[in-house]
């Protein structure tokens, strides 16, 4: 079964989103802000990262940079 990780600051949105991709069979987690994505989405254990530009702390845009970075190593 793939697993999403929710990167969204808005917790009702989040659970939204959540709620619809488990009826539909995926697992998934929420993180609410940059620096828990980032954390989570490092862990290599999400097939998609579903990503707010505008979270928290680390903007998405930087999340999204920082995980390019990392998968060109």
């Amino acid at each position: 079964m793939a697993s999403i990780l929710i990167a969204e600051d808005e917790v009702q949105i989040a659970a939204f989103i959540a709620k619809g991709l488990q009826r539909a069979g995926y697992q998934t987690q929420i993180a609410t802000d940059g620096g828990t994505a980032l954390t989570m989405a490092l862990s290599g254990q999400f097939d998609l990262v579903l990503l707010d530009l505008g979270l928290p702390g680390i903007d998405g845009w930087s999340v999204l940079v920082e995980l390019k970075a990392q998968s060109d190593d």
